[in-house]
């Protein structure tokens, strides 16, 4: 079978697990990760990013909020991505070298004291691996997957802030800085 993935031979069909409702030929395995990727690439441009907020307390002063918010993905790169069989497992899914760029803004205030801007944020170097169990539903009979180990590394973290605003106030008077 050769099925437009080149001119090697592919080897018969495996069943990864005993339970595997189907089995799985090994060819369609990189036609398997291409279409993974391009959905995963396609719906990570539609994720909106909720909002993040809290409170925080710097000693001596006391505590103060803070927001992120309108939050979004501008740039997500999946430069590899592997699956393959494991035997005694199922599939073995992984991503590598990974990156991710997210803009969005920013406020804390602390007691009169406001401050607000915006950031860019970098994920460099993201790896993931996960082990997928394949097996079926004894009742109904559809397949499953159960994520049977995971693991996750990030090689660097990169913040930039922008347009860093500061304000002051009183209730019923409205001051303002800038820096």
């Amino acid at each position: 079978m050769n099925g437009g993935l080149g001119s090697r031979a592919c080897p018969a069909p495996l069943s990864p697990a005993p339970a595997c409702a189907s089995d799985c030929h090994p060819c369609l395995l990189p036609l398997a990760t291409q279409q993974g990727t391009a959905a995963l690439q396609k719906e990570l441009e539609r994720i909106k990013i909720p909002d993040y907020s809290g409170s925080f307390k710097i000693k001596h002063l006391g505590k103060g909020h803070y927001s992120f918010y309108s939050m979004d993905i501008r740039e997500f790169k999946l430069p590899s991505s592997q699956i393959r069989m494991v035997p005694d497992v199922g599939l073995k899914f992984s991503i590598s070298n990974a990156n991710i760029k997210i803009s969005g803004k920013w406020k804390a205030r602390k007691s009169f004291l406001k401050t607000s801007g915006g950031f860019d944020l970098s994920v460099e170097g993201m790896s993931i691996s996960a082990d997928l169990k394949l097996g079926s539903n004894l009742t109904s009979g559809k397949p499953t997957v159960t994520c049977s180990s995971c693991s996750s590394h990030i090689s660097s973290v990169h913040v930039h802030i922008s347009n860093s605003k500061v304000g002051y106030g009183l209730p019923g008077l409205r001051l303002g800085g800038g820096a």
